[in-house]
């Protein structure tokens, strides 16, 4: 997966978000500080991936969303830990949400604009807080349930003229 291509890559990076409670629980049981190892994701797809990691920082994943789409909302991804493999620090949350804003990464202690490489699992929320900050978008299409691209869907019924993505005529 990406997060396997970042590290083969050796990249300075930040994956936001994966929800992964049970490698959240053995940070948390380990404490700040900790190296261990995890076997990291692959809970509703693919294969989890064996990692070394050192825990950077543990919370409540308890905090108020500050971008547009949900400012002055309360967020709660259970315990949550901010570990790093090798120079990838990477978010684990314990329940699902789409990394779509800022206040995520400010909560584990992490300045979105001075991260090199940002990896957010978001389908298209993320454009509206973190748009501004991109030098350049790369959307993933990566295996699971959500498409990246609708134009790949093999639709038989659309109405003349629907377009499935920006610029294009169908």
């Amino acid at each position: 997966g990406l997060l396997a291509a970042l590290l083969a890559r050796r990249a300075t990076a930040v994956v936001c978000l994966i929800n992964d409670a049970d490698a959240a629980s053995a940070c948390h049981a380990a404490g700040e500080r900790a190296i261990l190892p995890l076997s990291l994701g692959g809970k509703s797809d693919g294969a989890p991936l064996p990692v070394q990691a050192r825990v950077l920082r543990l919370t409540d994943g308890r905090f108020a969303l500050t971008g547009p789409m949900s400012r002055g909302n309360p967020a709660d991804l259970g315990p949550c830990a901010l570990i790093q493999v090798d120079d990838v620090r990477i978010v684990v949350v314990s329940r699902k949400m789409q990394a779509h804003d800022q206040a995520i990464l400010r909560h584990v202690g992490i300045e979105p604009a001075e991260v090199p490489i940002l990896v957010l699992k978001s389908s298209v929320h993320f454009r509206a807080d973190f748009g501004a900050l991109a030098q350049r978008i790369i959307v993933a299409a990566a295996p699971g349930p959500v498409v990246a691209d609708p134009a790949t869907l093999p639709f038989r019924n659309l109405r003349p003229g629907l377009r499935l993505r920006p610029g294009a005529n169908r």
